[in-house]
């Protein structure tokens, strides 16, 4: 995790995503937020929010020691709460303005995906929307025409002849899909996959950022 954290710019999870556009007292929900050290970028510079960190107790357990360190008030004055859940059983935060995953989906393979979104769907309300940080991987040929219609789902296209990826296709990202696989039976996937476990859970990609090489892009969705 600390590798992945180093390749990522600073302030890479404020961007994507139009934070200031959230009512004030907001809930922002981070499902399988480890310590909550993403959440704590976001509540440092977005004041008006509030955090529902949920993660094993365990894991809750060290996050408390963190924000109590780094952010006591956030704890003090209730703008933060920890919340013990199974993110593969119903979602008790209901209803929520956000629910934010981020490098969460690639862990596993499409039928677990889905059901973890399936269960966020179902907590849902008509306004909430899903924010999912993870790599997009980049195919090695042109996009599914179901990519146009998503803002900023495309990638970019260099002029003819060059390789329509970019050369982005490249060997890390397909490496690092091989890796997923192997120790997780999880995926690295493009938006043409993104798109289609959010079809199957009930959520449709309203826009794509997409981050340098995919890394750290943020997909966000609706609730179909």
């Amino acid at each position: 995790m600390n590798g992945v954290h180093n390749m990522v710019p600073p302030g890479t999870m404020l961007e994507g995503f139009d934070w200031n556009s959230l009512r004030p007292q907001s809930n922002v929900v981070d499902v399988g937020s480890g310590i909550g050290s993403q959440s704590l970028a976001l509540a440092e510079t977005f004041p008006h929010l509030n955090f529902i960190l949920q993660d094993s107790q365990a894991t809750l357990d060290n996050a408390l020691i963190f924000w109590k360190a780094e952010l006591p008030e956030a704890i003090s004055t209730g703008r933060v709460k920890m919340q013990a859940h199974n993110f593969f059983e119903a979602q008790p935060a209901e209803q929520p303005a956000v629910f934010v995953m981020r490098m969460i989906l690639h862990d596993w393979s499409d039928q677990h995906a889905i059901k973890i979104l399936c269960r966020l769907r179902a907590a849902a309300g008509p306004d909430t929307q899903l924010v999912v940080i993870d790599s997009i991987l980049s195919l090695a040929c042109t996009e599914d025409d179901i990519v146009k219609n998503i803002p900023g789902a495309a990638g970019p296209l260099p002029p003819p002849p060059l390789l329509p990826n970019l050369g982005y296709a490249g060997v890390p990202s397909y490496l690092s899909d091989i890796s997923m696989m192997n120790a997780h039976d999880g995926v690295e996937r493009t938006i043409v996959q993104f798109n289609k476990i959010f079809e199957e859970s009930g959520w449709k990609i309203s826009r794509v950022h997409r981050g340098v090489l995919g890394i750290a892009s943020t997909i966000t969705g609706v609730p179909a």
